[in-house]
């Protein structure tokens, strides 16, 4: 993508494909290369779930950049799932009223869940952290029985990279969208004697 903004031109920076490209060697060198597992399940999904976020972020400013009506969210169902966890991760609502929660991976049997515990799953958070304005989780004041159910991580990241895929081959696809965001995030002469003495 980052070649494709500045048109091969090397004499050029563009400021989108570096910003992806930054977040890429994120996970891949701070993340995956220094992951050491513990059982703080918790701890790796919050952080994760937060930096994939980061790119759903960046997905959103590219839509809202190109046209709003352009918006294609609903063909990226991982994206919205991850920006509904990370809801749930930043503003947790009524779930900062529950006492020590359970946390265990989607797909695994965790023996200690009742029928009457109260599960915390994909289905809950599209419920109640849609967006601001959907129903609150009352139900989870004072509770000590909340199991949260965490998207299965491989599952979650090859789905991710496949929808960041399709992200990228539709922006790099089409000229009229190259061109429109080059305008707005591709510097010219970077090497420039004026533009760098500028810089400093």
């Amino acid at each position: 993508m980052y070649y494709k903004f500045i048109y091969n031109d090397n004499s050029k920076r563009n400021s989108i494909g570096e910003n992806f490209h930054q977040l890429i060697n994120r996970i891949n060198d701070n993340w995956f290369e220094n992951y050491k597992p513990t059982n703080d399940l918790d701890y790796y999904f919050f952080n994760y779930f937060l930096l994939l976020y980061l790119f759903v972020e960046r997905v959103d400013v590219i839509f809202k950049a190109i046209n709003k009506e352009y918006k294609y969210f609903e063909n990226f169902p991982t994206l919205q799932t991850i920006r509904k966890w990370s809801n749930f991760i930043k503003h947790p609502k009524e779930f900062l009223f529950t006492y020590w929660p359970i946390y265990y991976l989607e797909g695994s049997f965790h023996k200690e869940l009742l029928l009457s515990d109260l599960k915390i799953d994909k289905d809950f958070i599209f419920k109640h952290y849609g967006s601001v304005k959907s129903e609150r989780p009352l139900k989870l004041k004072k509770n000590c029985n909340v199991f949260v159910e965490v998207p299965d991580l491989e599952n979650i990241t090859k789905e991710f990279c496949d929808e960041m895929n399709f992200f990228f081959d539709l922006l790099c696809s089409n000229q009229i969208l190259i061109d429109h965001l080059a305008n707005t995030s591709t510097i010219e002469d970077y090497f420039d004697e004026d533009y760098l003495h500028n810089r400093l």
